[in-house]
């Protein structure tokens, strides 16, 4: 019993050690692989001034610092008018910053900001400007300042009849990680043209097509402006839909023009796969998976171009360029050996965290070839005990009649035949050993064939 619970203990010991290596491997922990931006005021003012507050984040959602100079830009749509594009840095082994912004308009500000090299995920939000003003009792400029008369103030605005509900979904256009974390933000503001708060808790209901929302229903509590929700999937889904449901009757409601939103696993690398030893004779595949901050493989989360090239010579790779759609993956391509030794093979991707990589693989004679040769010399060796002559003539005849009748074999039947015949070390082994027994038979007979052919 005692060694039983000890082997158990001991699998459990290695197992998590198993797990902990692959999140230290993890390439992404610290690393930035998109980006957040919040304005500092949800609800501000006509000429008040905010800030737009950038941060840099990692695959669980938390601040990391950039590892080089981030150039980004920021793009404000205001309500009427012309969008405002920004310039922004976040400067190396930082994670925020903040951009000054003064609205001129009352109504919704959409928000983008994106990474110019292209490798950071996007993110877009909004504020909604209300139409408030201060108003002073004296002249501008006079030092006494009630001392002198002025007319009093216009009114202020009166309550709408109807209020008005504004609503938006602020997700990033290149997608929204399906990690559970990120989330698609929903906005609801109320608004009575007069900047009066909601009379009474507003209970705002919302039907979706995937994932979850945090707050079922999203509420804008009494006197207050705004309400907030998150939603969130754990799937990737490519076109995740919203719609506001309730209420529909008391309000007015200003909706987003796009209720339509993307989940990803967002690739940050790319894992290829092959044999490090391969012979001189195989066409071997690699095959290359996408993968996720977690280190999962997935498929392409948008279109991609993944390019082989050759860093150390001694192979080809064909072909050399692929064009990978969205969803797709992972990529394949076949490796001819041209030379014996070491050779490199480098891996390119645009637009992503890790977007390069590569393998080493060793060229060598090969199993085959080395199986073929001793096939040869046993049937040379037979055919001599057979014919009890010529020991040297019958062993030269048998390596001749050996490796052609496996290379007719590996290199005409089994790429017509496919998965129908064998190809392993046991079968090049029998064929090279007939082979060898035939010896130079092995040549005429292939000699005639050609000829017909």
């Amino acid at each position: 019993m005692d060694s039983r619970i000890s082997t158990k203990l001991a699998m459990l010991v290695l197992a998590a050690s198993q797990i902990a290596a692959q999140k230290i491997a993890t390439p992404t922990m610290d690393v930035p692989v998109r980006i957040q931006i919040r304005p500092n005021v949800a609800t501000p003012s006509i000429n008040q001034t905010i800030q737009l507050v950038v941060t840099l984040l990692n695959g669980q959602g938390k601040p990391a610092s950039a590892r080089g100079d981030v150039n980004l830009e920021i793009t404000v749509r205001p309500p009427t008018g012309a969008a405002v594009k920004l310039s922004e840095k976040v400067s190396s082994g930082t994670a925020m910053d903040m951009q000054t912004y003064t609205p001129k308009a009352a109504g919704r500000y959409v928000v983008e900001v994106t990474d110019r090299a292209g490798k950071l995920l996007a993110d877009s939000t909004s504020f909604y400007v209300f139409n408030r003003r201060s108003f002073k009792w004296w002249e501008e400029g006079d030092p006494g300042g009630w001392l002198v008369a002025k007319p009093p103030p216009p009114p202020p605005p009166r309550a709408a009849a109807k209020p008005t509900l504004h609503v938006s979904y602020d997700g990033g256009r290149d997608g929204v990680p399906a990690d559970g974390n990120a989330a698609v933000e929903i906005k609801v503001v109320y608004d009575d043209e007069a900047g009066g708060g909601a009379p009474e808790d507003i209970k705002v209901w919302f039907r979706h097509s995937a994932g979850s929302i945090d707050n079922r229903p999203l509420v804008i509590r009494r006197g207050g402006f705004l309400g907030e929700a998150r939603w969130t999937s754990k799937d990737a889904v490519k076109a995740a839909t919203i719609d506001f449901v309730a209420p529909m009757q008391k309000y007015h409601v200003d909706l987003p023009p796009s209720n339509t939103f993307k989940f990803i696993r967002q690739v940050v690398a790319m894992k290829p796969i092959i044999s490090p030893s391969v012979s001189i004779v195989d066409r071997p595949e690699i095959i290359v998976h996408f993968v996720d901050v977690e280190g999962f493989n997935v498929q392409a989360d948008r279109q991609r171009s993944v390019t082989f090239s050759v860093a150390q010579s001694g192979v080809t790779v064909a072909p050399a360029t692929q064009v990978v759609p969205e969803g797709g993956g992972p990529v394949r391509a076949t490796i001819t050996p041209g030379a014996l030794g070491t050779s490199k093979i480098q891996i390119d991707s645009e637009n992503m965290i890790n977007g390069s990589t590569a393998v080493e693989i060793q060229v060598g004679v090969g199993s085959m070839i080395i199986l073929s040769l001793l096939g040869a010399l046993a049937g040379g060796g037979l055919a001599y005990v057979r014919d009890r002559k010529a020991l040297q003539l019958k062993l030269l005849g048998g390596l001749a009649g050996g490796f052609v009748l496996a290379a007719i074999y590996v290199f005409g039947v089994v790429p017509l035949a496919g998965a129908a015949v064998p190809l392993n070390a046991i079968s090049a082994f029998v064929l090279a050993l007939i082979g060898g027994v035939m010896g130079i038979a092995v040549l005429d007979w292939a000699g005639a064939k050609l000829s017909k052919a």
